[in-house]
């Protein structure tokens, strides 16, 4: 008989669990061998035992085999063995299932190898969330868990030897001895580019160095990368170990290649004890410099001067949805895509959304599940491509403006993709019916997504261009994360030539009218910090002409201690414009303590770079101090045009008058809104300037304003807080050329009786009733 012992902080199987029912899964790899099986957890699962309970008690068990006919991410490819012993009492269960079920002899010791994961799902300690055991069990107690980190270069080094991975090792249960490793080559590279590959006992500093050890040189065969240990590596028990794997290139490897490293499944380390391997997401090194160009081959350093776009909207509860950056670039004959996200892009899950209902009989008594099968697992990123840049034509996601005539869908699961092709619309504008036409050249590694299409494909051409909107489904689609405004690909603004036929010299906003007062160089009421984050924050600025955005952000107030991650340049209004919207995050600011203050400074430079505006001095913010908790109250507001059309792509700048609050900013129009136009914010994310929350209660004096530079701007003047609860709508935003920088009109004080004709004249002749507002920040 082999059996499990499982026991929970709180009881098995209560009402807290969703729908009332809940369950866990232990999944057996009896031979060791991760390609067989299900995978999860490095494992291949053979088979699987099923505890599915409510009312605290165990109302169906069974053990079920994997189906080798199935693809391995298949969650639904086990069939039915046979039936478990089995005991649950308030926090504890206990499972046996006979060793003949499973194909295993009598003898404990010839079974070294069979190796489990436990998963609690839902998860009654924390309301609903999968819960996987942090380490494989073996039935004879001995196990390694291997984890993998990655040094942070991106270049292999061909006149010396390059450490690209560290691999730590853990034993638990007994000490446990490892006879070797196999990994897998990834990249383009191949054996020819590679002279040399080493294993290393580390001293403790990730580097190497005199002091570490060789216990190991591999055999390249093909795609396989083996170590055979020229002497047996012991590991004790409870004790961690740290492992070098070190890369020397030949002298004529072809430059520009790619090539990286990773354990695949538990086969891969070699002992007679179980294995377990965390899951680790892909790192491609080039060997020498980039060729310059952009290739799909899950390498991303040829992206490293594409302007990107900072996606600045509320992040996903999930970090593998959470959409953090995105870009295009194109050539005479192509478009490359590009999308980063919090954690692992189509991380997808190694346990999908099961189906659990309770079923009861003819008699009242409840027993049994439902047979519905589990939800897909997949992560999916979408771009949708308008080449006719028509919002009258095309799919029209999410009232979103624009017509996409083509999509790229790419499905992916634990890291990896699954499927990438290229569709083309084929009804009405609302309706999503897509043709598929072929696949797609893509790659993926850790939190980066590449892509690559022909213009010829597309019906376009590299002058014509195309305007592209991203987008990453989580496998439970519980939301969508879209980018914030399209990106265009063709001629650039930054690349037109102005109206006026000439070049100006480009000068930070001042607010004052036409920007003819400002004296160049002088001190800017536009520049502002917002935002405070644990790992930096968002600064804008308008100027009068299109103009590139350069932030250095600096730790002392004298400006001459600038932070290694700067300068930061990535504007999400693009490489030239006259509204700047620059996302400050870096690891530096997230090392600090919290209230820390930083110092920054801004310029605006012509596209050659011949004029230049700086920002007279520095500015300071300071790194946020704890985290808000949502409680649901939020204001909302809405930016229009002077004809009272909904306008995105404003930034909305929000301030708490009476704390005197650091600001808070947004682009109208965000997705996360979901009206166009739209802002909004969490009124429990207000900060002081010194990063500290802010209690934000009835009577608080809130101004928003609208910066729209050339397409107007507007304010909210003085809005006293309701605390009404859920969302509180403050006055539209209406655009006007108006300036900013000076107060707009006096205050009017008005009779009480007045308000109702007031407000209703405020909504349909805004633009004549703009005095009763006055700008305060």
């Amino acid at each position: 008989m082999l059996c499990f012992y499982i026991k929970t902080e709180k009881f098995v199987f209560s009402d807290t669990a969703k729908d009332g029912v809940s369950a866990f899964f232990i999944f057996i790899d009896v031979d060791s061998n991760y390609e067989t099986g299900y995978v999860i957890n490095g494992l291949g699962a053979d088979y699987k035992v099923e505890l599915i309970g409510w009312d605290k008690s165990i109302r169906a068990a069974s053990l079920n085999v994997w189906n080798e006919t199935r693809n391995e991410y298949d969650w639904n490819g086990f069939v039915t063995r046979g039936s478990v012993s089995y005991a649950s009492i308030d926090r504890e269960i206990e499972v046996g299932i006979p060793r003949t079920l499973l194909g295993l002899g009598e003898n404990k010791g010839d079974n070294k190898k069979v190796v489990s994961v436990i998963v609690g799902y839902p998860d009654n300690m924390s309301g609903g969330t999968i819960d996987i055991s942090d380490m494989p069990i073996s039935c004879i107690g001995g196990t390694v868990k291997a984890s993998v980190e990655y040094p942070v270069s991106v270049t292999i080094d061909a006149l010396k030897e390059n450490v690209v991975l560290i691999v730590k090792l853990n034993a638990y249960g007994r000490d446990v001895r490892i006879n070797g490793f196999r990994l897998h080559r990834l990249g383009t590279a191949s054996a020819s580019d590679i002279s040399q590959i080493s294993i290393y006992t580390d001293n403790g500093n990730y580097m190497l160095d005199s002091a570490d050890v060789q216990v190991g040189i591999a055999n390249q065969i093909n795609e396989i990368i083996n170590f055979d240990l020229t002497t047996p590596l012991t590991l004790e028990k409870d004790k961690e170990k740290t492992l070098l794997i070190g890369v020397k290139a030949r002298t004529e490897a072809r430059a520009g290649v790619t090539f990286g490293l990773k354990f695949v499944g538990v086969s891969d380390i070699k002992t007679d004890y179980g294995v377990g391997i965390e899951s680790q997401p892909n790192k491609l090194y080039y060997i020498g410099n980039t060729t310059g160009t952009i290739v799909i081959d899950g390498a991303f350093e040829d992206w490293a001067n594409v302007e990107k776009r900072q996606d600045t909207k509320d992040g996903s509860v999930n970090p593998n949805t959470d959409l953090k950056s995105y870009a295009a670039s194109n050539d005479t004959s192509s478009i490359s895509l590009y999308m980063k996200v919090g954690k692992v892009v189509l991380g997808g899950s190694e346990v999908p959304e099961v189906k659990l209902e309770k079923i009861t009989n003819i008699g009242g008594v409840s027993g049994g599940v439902s047979g519905e099968p589990a939800e897909v697992d997949r992560d999916v990123a979408l771009f949708y491509i308008d080449t006719d840049k028509n919002t009258s034509t095309g799919y029209c996601p999410y009232s979103f403006p624009i017509g996409a005539d083509y999509l790229i869908k790419i499905e992916g699961s634990r890291g990896n993709i699954i499927s990438s092709a290229l569709y083309k619309h084929i009804d009405g504008r609302e309706e999503y019916r897509w043709s598929r036409i072929m696949n797609v050249s893509s790659a993926c590694a850790g939190s980066e997504l590449e892509a690559q299409i022909s213009f010829s494909l597309l019906g376009t051409n590299s002058t014509n261009g195309a305007a592209i909107y991203y987008q990453i489904n989580g496998w439970k689609s519980e939301k969508l994360f879209y980018s914030n405004v399209p990106i265009n690909l063709g001629i650039s603004e930054s690349t037109r030539t102005h109206t006026n036929g000439s070049r100006s010299a480009p000068v930070i906003d001042t607010g004052n009218p036409d920007y003819v007062e400002a004296a160049f160089g002088s001190v800017e009421n536009s520049v502002k910090a917002s935002n405070l984050a644990h790992t930096g924050c968002t600064i804008s600025w308008i100027t009068n002409v299109p103009a590139s955005s350069v932030v250095r952000v600096y730790t002392d107030s004298a400006g001459t201690n600038e932070i290694a991650e700067s300068p930061f340049t990535n504007n999400y209004f693009g490489s030239s414009s006259t509204k700047h919207y620059v996302t400050i995050s870096a690891e530096t600011i997230a090392n600090a303590a919290e209230g820390t203050t930083f110092y920054f400074n801004v310029t605006s430079s012509n596209v050659d770079g011949s004029d230049t505006a700086p920002s007279s001095g520095l500015y300071s913010f300071c790194k946020a101090i704890g985290t808000p908790s949502p409680t649901g109250n939020n204001i909302v507001g809405i930016v229009y045009d002077s004809g009272y059309n909904p306008v995105n792509g404003i930034i909305v700048i929000v301030k708490d008058i009476t704390h005197d609050s650091a600001y808070l900013s947004i682009i109208s129009g965000d997705p996360s809104v979901g009206v166009d136009g739209g802002w909004m914010f969490y009124v429990s994310s207000f900060r002081s300037k010194t990063g500290a929350l802010i209690t934000v209660s009835a009577g608080t004096i809130i101004v928003a304003e609208a910066w729209g530079n050339g397409e107007g701007n507007d304010t909210t003047g003085d809005y006293t807080y309701q605390a009404i609860g859920g969302d509180e709508q403050l006055p539209d935003l209406v655009l006007a050329d108006e300036p900013l920088g000076v107060p707009e009109f006096e205050e009017v004080i008005m009779p009480t009786i007045a308000v109702i004709t007031v407000m209703f004249l405020y909504r349909t002749k805004k633009n004549r009733a703009k005095g009763k507002k006055e700008k305060r920040m």
